[in-house]
């Protein structure tokens, strides 16, 4: 659980929000 964890999520943000868009 670090810095490794920010870039993972965001990237999984990114993928859901373009998703649902």
């Amino acid at each position: 659980m670090t810095f490794r964890c920010i870039p993972t999520l965001t990237i999984f943000i990114l993928l859901k929000n373009k998703n649902v868009v």
